[in-house]
């Protein structure tokens, strides 16, 4: 065979086919015995014990907000709670000692107003004046006025100088500690009730008893009362 090839190819050609044969015989056994021992090397491989856990990760960007829910069911009334304390009395705040509060006061007839009847006029202090201060009315000079007792003592004088305790006027109504000074500017059928049916001041206000002559009769003007 070797003749043959020999004399058909010459000796160059005869060692070409035979290094063609042997490459391609080397090639089919490298390439059977590479896949057993990749085969063999994965059979071998063994898994190892886990490693440890890692850090976390930076917190990745907030999600978008999700639809509204639906409204919950009322839940069940809660028990009632313990009584709360006690609140101050209207009169919380007193009038410290020496200050003055100053209004205006007013009452008039009516169409039903008879010869002689007697309307009230209602003085209210905002402030507590401590004792029920005593009360007189002034006339607008400021200088001369009636003491004004509470029922069941005597009536004073028609006319007493009562100046050092209202020093004031209707304009500017002023009062000495303890005293309520009712300054009237206009008495127009009606006076200022005498007869017995005044009950005094109190530390929150009084009520004057005024006799009107008629619907036409009305007095009014302004106080003055001061704390002790």
């Amino acid at each position: 065979m070797l003749s043959t090839l020999r004399n058909r190819f010459g000796i160059p050609g005869v060692i070409s086919v035979i290094a063609l044969v042997f490459a391609m015989i080397g090639g089919a056994y490298a390439a059977n015995h590479k896949g057993g021992a990749s085969a063999s090397a994965k059979a071998k491989t063994k898994v190892g014990p886990r490693g440890p856990r890692g850090k976390p990760g930076p917190a990745g960007p907030q999600g978008q907000p999700g639809p509204k829910g639906e409204t919950g069911a009322t839940g069940p009334e809660g028990k009632a709670g313990p009584p709360g304390k006690d609140g101050a009395t209207g009169f919380a705040q007193v009038l410290p000692s020496g200050e003055t509060l100053t209004g205006v006061w007013g009452t008039s007839g009516g169409p039903n107003t008879g010869e002689g009847d007697v309307s009230m006029v209602s003085i209210s202090f905002p402030f507590l004046v401590g004792a029920s201060p005593t009360v007189y009315q002034v006339w607008e000079s400021g200088t001369i006025g009636v003491k004004i007792p509470p029922s069941g003592t005597p009536a004073p004088a028609e006319e007493t100088e009562i100046g050092e305790n209202c020093p004031g006027s209707a304009a500017t109504p002023e009062a000495e500690p303890g005293i309520l000074c009712v300054y009237t500017t206009t008495e127009t059928g009606a006076s200022i009730n005498l007869s017995g049916s005044f009950e005094g001041a109190r530390p929150y206000g009084a009520v004057l008893p005024f006799r009107v002559f008629g619907s036409a009769g009305y007095a009014k003007g302004t106080w003055a009362v001061t704390a002790e």
